[in-house]
């Protein structure tokens, strides 16, 4: 019997956008927000050039694909189904599959099912992303680094707009959407982190489950 069932279907639409700088601008929009002027960094939709671009996982059995970083220009997509790597090179984890699509309007379409015989890891199946630049363990860095360059010192850092929109289709059982930043305690931001750096998480969207962590400030 399964422990797990998971089938979420959602289209996430994402644009960051940061303050205007002295450089001139060669990508992008610039919006203005209560009287700053931000230059605009679009993530989703892409251009044409990425319309159908897919990173896909999948499980079956023991036999498991977990990670599946793509290219989507100014940032990339990953379907990151960590909560299984424990887990499959030991026993049989079930079943499942997770398709992340740049759709031909440019959004980024995931439909993810699992069918499950064992439960992943702090009972968190995955974090389906959409990554711009620095990420820890090494991962590539895909940004535009004329207008925001990764990793960065915190006391350098520009004000951030960011912009997001989404469609849940449907989603059982409990999931939630987040924005994610890692603070270092060094430059070294392609390292696995360690005691004294700070993963900091902004949830928009928390339903029947509750993310690792504790509160510490709501906005509305």
């Amino acid at each position: 019997m399964s422990l797990v069932k998971k089938a979420l279907s959602i289209a996430l639409l994402l644009t960051m956008v940061m303050p205007l700088v002295s450089i001139p601008i060669t990508y992008g929009l610039q919006v203005t927000v209560d009287n700053i002027t931000f230059r605009a960094i679009r993530i989703l939709p892409t251009t044409s050039s990425y319309y159908g671009v897919t990173s896909r996982g999948s499980c079956q059995g023991q036999n498991c694909q977990l990670w599946n970083l793509v290219s989507i220009g100014n940032a990339s997509i990953d379907v990151n189904v960590w909560g299984l790597q424990r887990n499959y090179t030991q026993q049989d984890v079930g079943s499942g599959e997770v398709v992340m699509t740049i759709t031909s309007q440019g959004t980024l379409n995931v439909r993810s099912r699992w069918n499950l015989r064992v439960r992943p890891e702090y009972n968190t199946l995955c974090y389906h992303e959409v990554i711009y630049g620095a990420k820890p363990w090494g991962t590539t860095s895909q940004e535009y680094p004329a207008y925001l360059d990764t990793p960065i010192r915190y006391r350098d850092m520009p004000r951030l707009l960011i912009d997001l929109r989404y469609e849940q289709v449907r989603g059982t059982p409990g999931h939630n959407f987040a924005f994610e930043a890692w603070v270092f305690k060094d430059s070294n931001n392609g390292r696995e982190p360690t005691y004294g750096d700070i993963e900091v998480m902004v949830q928009t969207y928390i339903s029947g489950g509750r993310p690792a962590g504790q509160p510490v400030r709501t906005v509305t």
